[in-house]
């Protein structure tokens, strides 16, 4: 049995190519990506924070340097170069969680440093704070 490898060649030089130029189109796709809820889609709102947690979650906002980066008046931030929370009516908590765990652009990923509760706290948090 003889192969042509000339042509198994340029077969296999596609085909890692094209899986090559797959594996950059995901995380440019998931970078423009952007959240979207249409009308009756929303999750519930979450209840209410405590007043223990609200001061967890504005320290944890500060631990951070979160404010470093983006304004939020009642955590004291007052940062220019990410996102403003305070007035954005864009931001969903869906958003804010997976920034914080996976990061994106000039946006570290806190994800393994700040556990999975405290980073929906922290979102929870951001939206209920935000003006």
């Amino acid at each position: 049995m003889v192969f042509d490898m000339t042509a198994f060649g340029k077969l296999t030089r596609a085909g890692i190519a094209a899986i090559g130029l797959g594996a950059l189109a995901v995380p440019a796709i998931g970078a423009l990506a952007m959240p979207t809820e249409e009308a009756g889609d929303q999750a519930p709102a979450d209840a209410p924070l405590t007043a223990d947690q609200m001061a967890e979650s504005k320290a944890l906002f500060s631990q951070f340097s979160c404010g470093a980066c983006h304004a939020l008046s009642e955590a004291g931030g007052t940062g220019h170069i990410g996102p403003e929370f305070d007035g954005n009516e864009g931001l969903d908590k869906g958003y804010i969680v997976n920034m914080v765990n996976n990061g994106q652009g000039a946006m570290p990923s806190f994800g393994g440093m700040i556990d999975e509760g405290q980073i929906e706290q922290l979102a929870t948090y951001i939206m209920q704070v935000k003006k």
